[in-house]
């Protein structure tokens, strides 16, 4: 990871050295790429005088209202930078032009194929990408300087690092380094994502990571992050993970066979120190890793989110929470209307005590929710650390022996709202929650 690291920020000072050497481009103009028919000795403008390779770009600064146009069909090699800034109302765009499949874009090499470190209002849309040592695209704050409204849309990324170890080896990373700089308003909408060691991963300055640094919530999280009609399948390692954000929707995606690795704990879409998150509308299946591979995952320092509407089916189990601090508690957090089948083969966990590295603690989850759900063929639910919980309409359908288990197990919520039955027909509640989920 250091050698990635390394040879990222080499990238970066060896592109921010070319800027100086050409001229500002105008707001609203035009480029064009091409790598079969263009020159970089054209001048870009144009169809007809493309110019022909990525590298050619990253001399250019490009300004609010510009668009960059990469020709459908083509395969490119190397290292795109995002050099200047937008406007919210007038954002640089990079997109496809002419006829066939979207723009390709590879790499060999352990690096990011699409970089917008430090600068704010673009769009990218339409791209393929794949890069199987490498990063897809890196989202970054840095030096101070803050990343806002940034559109990913429509694109596809496959075959990225799958067997990468390092949280930044993913289709889509946000981080920030700690300098101060932060992310705000970025929105993923429509990407397919397949064979990667992470689908998308969001990090930042965080309580347990940063101490000296990290003051609150308010001040150090990132903010305003919308993740929605993304289809991810065989992430390795996680489908979605949002750490480090206040106000983040997460809504219409399909995570199938995600959290696969069995070298430490995983699940296909995890909050942590996070704040007003809210998944809704997904369906997640296929987790198999053994020690977590829950789709209902309270990580520690997350308070006042939700999971509702979320078809969870044939993962290792349906909810492991996990408290660390007696700060938050994990205080607020709330699992509504969701449906649970084949959820089984290790034990539900409300919530788990657990230790970090800088946080000691046996902290019980205060304000917890969970009510309107249904669980087929699961795994009973430990109902431990989450005290006065409110717990209403929960619906557990399997055999006698299951309900019966169920039952024992509930003694120790302390509340009377479950249901038993023995059978039942929930393919409306389904249909309702994965109506406008992605298919490919």
């Amino acid at each position: 990871m250091k050698k990635t690291i390394s040879l990222i920020l080499c990238i970066i000072i060896s592109l921010t050295a070319c800027t100086a050497a050409f001229a500002v481009t105008s707001a609203g103009r035009s480029y064009y790429v091409d790598s079969v028919s263009g020159s970089d000795e054209a001048d870009g403008s144009t169809p007809e005088t493309a110019w022909k390779t990525v590298s050619r770009l990253s001399g250019e600064t490009f300004s609010a209202g510009d668009s960059i146009f990469f020709k459908r069909g083509c395969t490119f090699n190397g290292t795109f930078s995002a050099n200047g800034n937008g406007t919210e109302s007038e954002p640089i765009t990079v997109s496809a032009y002419g006829e066939g499949a979207n723009p390709v874009f590879s790499s060999a090499d352990p690096i990011p194929l699409f970089m917008a470190i430090g600068v704010s209002n673009w769009i990218f849309e339409n791209l393929e990408l794949t890069a199987p040592q490498g990063i897809g695209m890196m989202i970054y704050g840095m030096n101070g300087n803050n990343v806002e409204n940034i559109t990913v849309r429509n694109c596809y990324f496959h075959d990225i690092s799958p067997d990468g170890e390092g949280t930044n080896y993913c289709a889509v990373y946000l981080n920030i380094d700690r300098s101060g700089a932060r992310l705000h308003n970025i929105h993923l909408d429509s990407l397919r994502i397949e064979n990667t060691s992470w689908a998308i991963h969001s990090s930042g300055v965080n309580a347990e990571n940063d101490k000296g640094i990290f003051k609150g919530p308010d001040e150090d999280y990132n903010s305003d992050y919308i993740f929605e009609n993304i289809y991810i399948k065989n992430a390795r390692r996680a489908g979605i993970v949002v750490a480090a954000v206040k106000n983040c929707l997460v809504r219409n995606c399909r995570i199938l066979d995600c959290a696969t690795a069995q070298e430490s704990a995983f699940a296909p879409l995890w909050i942590r120190h996070s704040k007003f998150v809210t998944v809704e509308y997904c369906e997640i299946a296929g987790s198999t890793n053994r020690t977590d591979g829950m789709a209902i995952d309270f990580d520690g320092w997350t308070t006042d989110s939700v999971y509702r509407y979320i078809y969870s089916h044939d993962n290792t189990r349906f909810i492991k929470n996990c408290v660390f601090d007696n700060v938050t508690y994990n205080a607020g957090n709330e699992v509504c209307n969701c449906v649970s089948v084949n959820d089984n083969e290790k034990m539900n966990w409300s919530a788990i005590s657990l230790i970090s590295s800088s946080a000691p603690s046996f902290a019980a989850m205060r304000n917890f929710s969970f009510h309107d759900n249904i669980i087929v063929n699961g795994s009973p639910i430990l109902w431990i650390r989450t005290p006065l919980a409110k717990i209403e309409n929960v619906t557990f359908i399997g055999s006698a022996f299951s309900n019966l288990l169920h039952r024992f197990f509930n003694l120790f919520s302390f509340s009377t709202g479950f249901n038993y039955r023995a059978d039942g027909d929930i393919s409306e509640l389904i249909e309702e929650i994965t109506k406008d989920l992605p298919e490919y």
